[in-house]
C-alpha cells in the first residue's frame, strides 16, 4: 500500500483509485474504427465499431473526462496533441 507523510511527519496508509483511458482520438474515430478509409485504403484499420462516430464529437470526450474526475482520484487519458484543448 502507498504511504504518504503528513505535515507532522507521521505516515498514514491511503488508497487511491487511478484510471487510464485510451478512447479513439478526436477527429479520427470514424477513420480508424468506423466506415472511414483507415491507412492506405483500409490497411491497418481496427475492428469496426458502430458507435465510432460518437468519439469524433468533442462533447463525448468532455463527458469522459467528467466521468473520470468524478470516479477516480487520479487519471490519465491518451489523446492527440491537437485535441488536448478539449
Amino acid at each position: 500500500m502507498y504511504t504518504k507523510a503528513l505535515n507532522d511527519g507521521g505516515p498514514f496508509p491511503i488508497s487511491m483509485r487511478l484510471a487510464i483511458a485510451d478512447p479513439p482520438y478526436l477527429g479520427r474515430a470514424n477513420r480508424w474504427y468506423g466506415s472511414g478509409r483507415g491507412h492506405r485504403g483500409g490497411v491497418g484499420r481496427a475492428a469496426a465499431h458502430e458507435a465510432a462516430s460518437e468519439w469524433d464529437d468533442p462533447a463525448t470526450h468532455r463527458a469522459l473526462v467528467e466521468r473520470l474526475e468524478a470516479a477516480y482520484d487520479g487519471w490519465a487519458i491518451a489523446a492527440a496533441a491537437d485535441s488536448v484543448h478539449v
